[in-house]
């Protein structure tokens, strides 16, 4: 099954099309979340900013954050889609998708899953702090930020993602 990743804009046409099994929301504190019918129990909504550093007046990514978004997504069978989403599409939904495919391959090396984000979007740019917070716990040893990091810097700068998916499952390697 895919990982979906979206912009906020389309996440009611989205789910509308793709019938997704659990949705990710996460989005600024200002931000509202959307319905959608029938994913009470199999919606995960969080708020925080989309930064990489603490700022007065912005709530950063904490280790709590992603160790609630681990949890979630490991609930997922891979029955239907996985779909994420941000409010562009571009940084938090990303990192979570590079998190959901790096738990459902623990074997499967960190830097395939970024090519096959890179391949399925130009715009991609994980957010460091929530790939780097997910590697420690997921073991990963450094290697998941290291591939996202390699990832962001040949993205391209955008203000809005164009949807994408990824696969769930890779070859070893």
């Amino acid at each position: 099954m895919a990982i979906i990743v979206s912009p906020l804009r389309l996440f009611h046409q989205m789910v509308a099309a793709r019938q997704p099994e659990r949705i990710v929301s996460l989005l600024s504190p200002e931000n509202e979340f959307p319905r959608a019918d029938g994913h009470d129990d199999t919606h995960l909504r969080i708020h925080f900013n989309d930064i990489v550093e603490d700022h007065p007046g912005k709530l950063a990514p904490q280790h709590h954050h992603v160790e609630d978004i681990i949890a979630f997504l490991r609930e997922w069978k891979r029955e239907n889609p996985l779909f994420i989403h941000c409010f562009a599409g571009i940084s938090r939904s990303t990192a979570t998708a590079m998190i959901a495919a790096a738990i459902h391959n623990p074997e499967t090396a960190e830097i395939q899953i970024a090519r096959a984000m890179r391949s399925a979007s130009p715009t991609a740019q994980p957010n460091i702090r929530i790939v780097g917070f997910a590697d420690d716990i997921l073991g990963r040893g450094g290697r998941l930020r290291a591939a996202a990091e390699r990832l962001g810097k040949d993205s391209f700068l955008s203000d809005e993602a164009i949807p994408f998916e990824i696969p769930s499952i890779y070859p070893v390697g």
